[in-house]
């Protein structure tokens, strides 16, 4: 989703007491996929596009919400992430 703000910050205010993401991880093997992928979808005249954005953006995010980070793991090409609301 292009802007992320918006989306974690509208899905976010709807969380109670626990929330949790999963998105790409940001390295390069990651960026060349996503660069590799928005190649194809142009190429093949298909406007949907991927995007990755930063981890450090979105936890900030999250975090400004009132929750803290309780746990996270990550796989070759993804990051999982819980949040738990402070208080």
């Amino acid at each position: 989703y292009p802007d992320m703000e918006r989306l974690v910050g509208a899905s976010v205010q709807k969380a109670e007491r626990v929330y949790g993401l999963v998105y790409p991880r940001e390295w390069l093997a990651t960026e060349i996929a996503v660069a590799a992928e928005n190649l194809y979808f142009r190429v093949r005249g298909n406007a949907f596009r991927t995007f990755l954005h930063s981890s450090e953006a979105v936890d900030a995010l999250v975090r400004s919400y009132g929750f803290r980070r309780s746990s996270y793991a990550s796989t070759y090409m993804w990051q999982v992430v819980t949040y738990v609301r402070e208080g």
